[in-house]
């Protein structure tokens, strides 16, 4: 997990206006790799394994590393760093050469119990459908698969006020939802939805 990186997670319990503070217990080249993360308002603490954020725990499957889709990069719009995007569903597969193909990009991925860390990306285990992310702090947000449907008014959510959304399939009602948390659809082309904040 790169340290900057508690800059804008929160407290998954208590929500999006509640930060998270960092106990390191080992740190290299700004990326913490055991510790602590805690809620000071209520208590909790979520630990960090191997540089992975252990929200609560995740039941999906473990995706090897694949290349990144320039098509997928292009939909998020980020050219450059220092940036958050956040890659949830199938896209993670692509974390790792995603961040390696952008200067300073820091990939979030909503991943599964045996999630791995590498340079540029930060897994996070999550249980539910609240994403522990700070609102409106995320440059590029892509939900693909399932995630597209569960994660749609999250993902709007910690999504910047200059970033994307991209689903990917995009839910049949995906514009009056993403209208009603403040995005509107940029472009679309067969099920794939690209939104921006109004």
């Amino acid at each position: 997990m790169h340290i900057v990186l508690t800059d804008i997670l929160a407290c998954p319990r208590c929500g999006p206006q509640f930060g998270l503070v960092l106990l390191a217990d080992h740190v290299e080249d700004r990326r913490v790799d055991a510790g602590v993360l805690g809620c000071s308002n209520c208590r909790e603490k979520y630990p960090i394994r191997s540089g992975v954020i252990d929200f609560g725990g995740s039941a999906e499957v473990v995706l090897p590393d694949a290349p990144v889709d320039e098509r997928l990069a292009a939909l998020l719009g980020v050219t450059h760093g220092p940036a958050f995007v956040l890659l949830a569903g199938p896209a993670r597969a692509q974390a790792a050469s995603l961040a390696a193909l952008i200067d300073e990009l820091e990939v979030v991925t909503i991943d599964g119990a045996g999630a791995t860390t590498r340079p540029g990306v930060n897994p996070l285990l999550v249980e539910g459908s609240r994403l522990p992310i700070v609102s409106m702090k995320v440059s590029g947000v892509a939900l693909t698969g399932t995630a597209a449907d569960a994660l749609l008014e999250e993902g709007a959510r910690v999504t910047a006020a200059t970033g994307r959304l991209v689903l990917e399939p995009a839910p049949a009602d995906a514009a009056e939802r993403l209208a009603r948390s403040g995005l509107r659809v940029a472009a679309q082309q067969n099920d794939t939805v690209v939104a921006v904040r109004v």
